[in-house]
């Protein structure tokens, strides 16, 4: 079994487990006879930066009956030399030209001999004692094809960014979308056996399509109700560079098992409830009391509750609701107060009055989730650039077979690889229903300042212009009305939304 005193050390100054500690012995037993071989297989090309952190995170586990296979793609940077540095410590390691991440994996695992399998990638980390509880979660329940934990997000310098708090993971929601954690999940030998390897012609979501493989076939998720493993976010990890992919990938994903024709169409299926459940986990993600398994148990056991959702979900809008009476407003704190109760009575009397919070979304309110490119006639750009469409974009029929482009909230004009860095956005507003004398803020991130444009007619057009990051792979571009519409959903079965015509984006 491995230790801090085992392994070369550190070529950082860094702190902290997997770098001066390891796994603490209250969270081992190395005393076990019994217990089964796991094989981690970590694929990499070029993230030397991150390597050793999560070589030495596996290392330190203190498992002793541990197969660890690090498959390099034939990396330039400095992969290759921490590869080395630890290749006494693994069980087989090789740099070479392969045919993707998916192709890496699958020749890891055709070298292992592990009775538990799974892989982390070259930038993400397991936490201290997982491989510990994967194993303890295998042994304790037999009949379980896959066990899955709960994971973290962390940055570039391995610090806190928040935590995949979503739905309590199933094979429920894996029809819907992939709630598990990748570097959380691993599988029995015989399951891999049943299912083949993976799927090479996926680029992105190949783990999804594997656990979606397995629930075809019947195969059970078992839960680890602790957090076992960190992925790493930052703007030029795959994740986020390779947005395109990612969404070509899913809409393969719905096609291949059946799941619907858009994201908006299989969510909708969930129903409102879930939704607004969503949208509230999403938020409470970013709030350290996550960091706490055991209040994220509770609260997801809470939330399953109906009417006790409902309450909680729109209780927590009180402090949004009061912020927005006094900052935009400009009302006093007796009016804020008094405007907050009213609105949050309107909230719990739809959901008791007319029961919307129960039943599924129909058809006709959500037609469209935009993908990789939206529709010719919707979105046009001029520049050889990918736009993508993110968080509460989607298309609805408005009138006789018209579409429009809508938005809830804060929405994000996604750009990949722009060829210039000033660009020219041109929209065509048509506003909806409530108080549309508003303003349309556009904002660009990682660039300071943003542009407001006032809404007052029935359709404006307006032509923004926008400065994105220097030598930016890619480009967010967000946005939002300047008052949140309180009303939304309140006096309208649907959410207050503005309507997109048509959108331009070219170089300036």
């Amino acid at each position: 079994m491995l230790t801090i005193d085992t392994l070369p050390a550190p070529l950082t100054q860094r702190t902290g487990f997997p770098w001066t500690e390891g796994t603490p012995a209250g969270l081992s037993d190395s005393s076990r006879p019994d217990l089964p071989r796991i094989t981690v297989v970590t694929p990499s090309y070029n993230q030397g930066r991150f390597l050793e952190e999560t070589i030495r995170s596996v290392l330190l586990q203190g498992y002793p009956n541990l197969e660890y296979i690090v498959i390099d793609g034939g990396s330039t940077d400095e992969s290759k030399a921490v590869i080395a540095r630890y290749a006494p410590f693994l069980d087989y390691h090789v740099s070479e030209k392969d045919a993707g991440q998916a192709n890496a994996i699958n020749k890891g695992f055709a070298r292992g001999t592990g009775d538990i399998m799974g892989w982390l990638n070259s930038d993400d980390v397991l936490l201290p004692g997982a491989l510990w509880r994967i194993a303890e979660a295998f042994m304790s329940q037999p009949d379980a094809d896959f066990v899955t934990g709960m994971r973290r997000c962390i940055d570039e310098n391995s610090a806190w960014k928040s935590n995949f708090v979503r739905d309590k993971p199933s094979a429920h929601y894996l029809r819907h979308y992939c709630v598990l954690a990748q570097e959380t999940t691993y599988w029995r030998r015989s399951t891999w056996d049943a299912l083949g390897p993976l799927d090479e012609s996926f680029q992105f979501a190949m783990d999804y399509e594997y656990w979606l493989r397995g629930v075809s076939k019947g195969m059970t998720f078992a839960f680890i109700p602790h957090y076992t493993g960190c992925f790493r976010e930052y703007a030029t990890n795959k994740t986020f560079s390779w947005m395109d992919v990612y969404y070509r990938d899913l809409q393969r994903l719905y096609v291949l098992y059946d799941m619907g024709k858009s994201e908006a169409e299989i969510l909708a299926k969930l129903g409102g409830r879930w939704r607004r459940r969503y949208a509230w986990f999403l938020r409470a993600s970013q709030q350290r009391w996550t960091n706490h398994r055991r209040l994220v148990l509770l609260t997801w056991w809470l939330t399953d509750l109906p009417l006790v959702s409902e309450i909680a979900f729109a209780s927590s809008k009180l402090g949004e609701l009061y912020k927005d009476a006094r900052t935009y407003r400009g009302m006093s704190s007796l009016r804020a107060i008094g405007h907050t109760i009213a609105t949050l009575w309107c909230e719990v009397w739809r959901v008791l009055a007319r029961g919307e919070g129960t039943s599924p979304a129909q058809p006709g309110d959500i037609r469209h989730l935009p993908s990789l490119v939206l529709q010719p006639e919707i979105v046009r750009t001029t520049s050889p650039d990918t736009l993508v469409l993110g968080n509460g974009w989607y298309s609805a029929e408005i009138d006789k077979g018209q579409f429009a482009i809508c938005s809830t909230g804060d929405s994000q004009l996604l750009l990949l690889n722009p060829t210039a860095r000033r660009m020219t956005l041109d929209i065509v507003v048509k506003p909806i229903q409530l108080q549309m004398d508003d303003a349309l803020l556009v904002s660009v991130e990682g660039v300071e300042g943003e542009t407001m444009i006032s809404i007052t007619d029935e359709v404006s057009s307006v032509r923004v212009p926008v400065m994105l990051p220097d030598n930016a792979e890619r480009a967010v571009i967000h946005l939002r009305w300047k008052h949140e519409p309180v009303l939304r959903a309140i006096t309208a079965h649907r959410p207050q939304a503005f309507r997109i015509s048509s959108l331009l984006l070219t170089p300036a």
